[in-house]
Formats: structure tokens, C-alpha cells, sequence
């Protein structure tokens, strides 16, 4: 009884809404955007960029509700305790979305079938810096070193199963090397340790690492862009080497089941344009973040490519969910 009300309850909201917006009334209130992210950090930030922008365009707010516990787990459920009356969105980052579900005992979800990614947000690159006194100069000169001395050469990364070092198991696995991968307890330990000359090489977004380049602390191996991006010139791209090393974190909005189309079809459309603004797109380029606009069904598509994408390396690294 109590699962048919809930059932009947979001089905009125979700006829309320695509009402709403027949009338042209929606949205008559805030929005809350369910964030897998703590304030002020780098997902935060992004999405905070291009909802201001949405939101002045609506003429509503839009009240950034964060759940940054447990990586995903806990947005997710908080996701799945909403109901769908077109006023409730959820923003993910890669992590969260397609590396949880396979990582994490705890979580339950599968971002394809509980929640409907409407809009592509942004994407960064990775980029793979070298200790100075490194012999490496290109990732052909990496993999080399790894097939001479399997197991030796070091490459960190910021956190176990993170997008840096699953993109390391994946270079590894398809150039048929063999690295020790060291994950730290953050960014700026693993730099430092990448300074200092405890690991040889790290892996990470360029708004990290691009500054110890510019200084001359670390040498730029390679970008795991697909092409070459605006900051990011004269820096070889990993995909040269490793055709399928085209890898990067990124960000994207979703909305809850049963979400009427109207309001997706909307929320999309608002995205996109604020992704297009000249000014949003070089603020974004100053955080290593590069805009992604496309449609709902290119956003769909993109997730269930990625979730593939990791759930294959994740697998053949033999990582097993804790």
C-alpha cells in the first residue's frame, strides 16, 4: 500500500509539472541540484558556473544540495528518495556515476536505470607529468622503461580507483606494460612526492599539474585530450602513443525517472546555452575544463560509453569492489 502511494504521489507531481509547462509556468519555483561533491571543490565549482548562469536565465534559483559522503552512495540515495515532479536534478562526476557502482559493495545503484543523464557538462584531460630528473621526455619513452623493468616505474595518482589511476591501469593494459601504481591521500601529496622523486611520474587534471609545468618543477609528458585544447598547446597527445589513452573526468547532469520530457527537453536546452557563452567557456578553460554541449540522447550515450569504458579496465586490472 505504502509503495502505491509513493507510485501515485510522484505520478501527480510529474503531471503537475508537465502541466506546468504547458502553461508555461515552469519553473514556478527553486530547483535542487543533488551535487556528488563537496562545496568548493572542482565539481563544485563547475557546476556552479554553468547553473548561474541557467538559473538567471529561467528566473529561479537553483539551491545546490551537497552529499559528497561515500563517493556517489550518498547522493544517490538521496536521488532515489526524491520524487520525479521535474524540480529535482542530480550532478555526477565520472567517479560517482560509472566507477562507484563497480568499486563500492555499498552502492546499489546503476546510473543508466535509476536516474537520465540529460546534459554532457564538461570534460578535463588528464595530464601526465615526469619527475625532472626522469630520462623520459614522450609516453613512448614511459612505456619503454616499463617493458625493460616491469613492476618499477612508478606512477602515482591521487586516490585508489580514481579517473587518474584507472587511466593509468588502462595506458598499462593496453600498451601491455607493467607499472606500479601508487595512489596518495590527495593532489598536492602526490605532486610533492612527484617532485621530491618518489614517484617517477603522476597522473592528474592539468589545473593541478599545469602550474608545476609552467614552473619547471615537473615535465609534461602527455594530455589524454582527444585534440589538442586552448592551453594545453605544444603538449603531445597521449592518444598518439596509446590510441585508446583519449580519457578524461568530466561532469554531467541527470534527472530523476519519470522526469517529464518537456522539463528534460528544457533543463537541456539551458545548458547547452550556457555552455556556448564565450565568457563561461574561458572560465572554464582556466580550470583545465572544456565544454561538452550536445543532446540528451548524445549525454545518454556518452554515460553508457564510459560505464563500458571502466567497467572493462576496472575488471581486467582485477579490482575488486571493497
Amino acid at each position: 500500500m505504502k509503495k502505491s502511494l509513493t507510485m501515485m504521489l510522484a505520478a501527480v507531481c510529474a503531471l503537475a509539472a508537465v502541466n506546468a509547462m504547458a502553461q508555461g509556468a515552469w519553473p514556478a519555483k527553486p530547483l535542487r541540484l543533488i551535487t556528488a561533491a563537496s562545496a568548493g571543490m572542482a565539481p563544485d565549482i563547475v557546476a556552479r558556473l554553468v547553473m548561474e548562469r541557467v538559473s538567471q536565465s529561467i528566473g529561479q534559483a537553483i539551491v545546490h544540495d551537497y552529499h559528497p559522503a561515500a563517493n556517489g552512495i550518498v547522493a544517490m540515495q538521496q536521488a532515489a528518495a526524491s520524487v520525479a515532479d521535474g524540480y529535482t536534478f542530480v550532478y555526477l562526476h565520472a567517479a560517482a556515476a560509472v566507477v562507484t557502482p563497480a568499486t563500492y559493495k555499498q552502492a546499489k545503484y546503476d546510473v543508466e536505470k535509476d536516474l537520465e543523464a540529460i546534459a554532457a557538462i564538461a570534460n578535463t584531460p588528464l595530464l601526465i607529468v615526469a619527475n625532472n630528473d626522469v630520462p623520459a621526455k614522450t609516453l613512448a619513452d614511459v612505456l619503454e622503461m616499463a617493458r625493460k623493468a616491469p613492476g618499477t616505474v612508478v606512477v602515482g595518482n591521487p586516490v585508489r580507483t580514481s579517473i587518474p589511476h584507472l587511466t593509468a591501469e588502462l595506458i598499462s593494459q593496453r600498451a601491455a606494460v607493467q607499472f606500479n601504481h601508487v595512489w596518495f591521500n590527495s593532489s598536492p601529496m602526490g605532486v610533492q612526492a612527484t617532485i621530491k622523486g618518489d614517484a617517477q611520474f603522476f597522473i592528474d587534471g592539468p589545473a593541478v599539474l599545469l602550474p608545476m609545468v609552467k614552473a619547471g618543477r615537473l615535465r609534461a609528458i602527455a594530455v589524454t585530450a582527444p585534440t589538442t585544447f586552448a592551453g594545453l598547446e605544444g603538449i603531445p597527445l597521449a592518444k598518439d602513443t596509446v590510441p585508446e589513452a583519449n580519457v578524461f573526468g568530466w561532469f554531467v547532469a541527470f534527472a530523476l525517472p519519470g522526469t517529464p520530457q518537456p522539463v528534460k527537453q528544457r533543463m537541456n536546452e539551458e545548458i547547452n546555452k550556457a555552455l556556448r557563452h564565450p565568457e563561461l567557456a574561458a572560465r572554464l578553460r582556466e580550470l583545465g575544463t572544456y565544454p561538452m554541449p550536445g543532446s540528451i540522447a548524445d549525454a545518454q550515450k556518452f554515460v553508457r560509453d564510459e560505464k563500458n569504458r571502466w567497467a572493462e579496465v576496472i575488471r581486467n586490472a582485477g579490482i575488486r569492489a571493497e
